[in-house]
């Protein structure tokens, strides 16, 4: 699915009324329009402007700091450590231990890894 694919999925009907930019924003408010603000975050830009989207859209600027793989290109330069991957809509844990781009995504596709954030590494607690 792509990022627009998504957003129009969210909006339904209201896609084409409301005509969202590339992040899901639409300043298309229609003003007799109720708003139904369990399922819209609104955006006061100022000067009586408004922007709305969906909540469930929030996080779509970098997609909640994923990475969709694509291609080999999609992979990151520096590749050894702890990963945080997606195989079949499922979240899981891998750890590189070697910088072996190409062979890295080969292992992708054969495991249908579709997406990846590397995983930030805690300090200790100090006390």
């Amino acid at each position: 699915m792509t990022k627009k694919e998504r957003i129009q999925e969210e909006y339904g009907n209201d896609f084409s009324i409301l005509q969202p930019n590339e992040n899901g924003w639409s300043t298309k408010i229609l003003m007799c329009q109720d708003i139904d603000y369990d399922k819209y975050e609104i955006y006061d830009v100022g000067y009586g402007m408004y922007m709305v989207r969906p909540k469930s859209l929030q996080g779509i600027e970098n997609n909640n700091g994923w990475i969709k793989i694509e291609s080999e290109d999609d992979l990151p330069d520096e590749i050894v450590g702890l990963w945080e991957v997606v195989i079949d809509g499922k979240l899981k844990f891998i750890e590189l231990l070697k910088d072996n781009k190409e062979r890295l995504y080969k292992d992708f596709l054969r495991d249908k890894i579709t997406h990846y954030k590397i995983k930030e590494h805690s300090n200790l607690p100090i006390y």
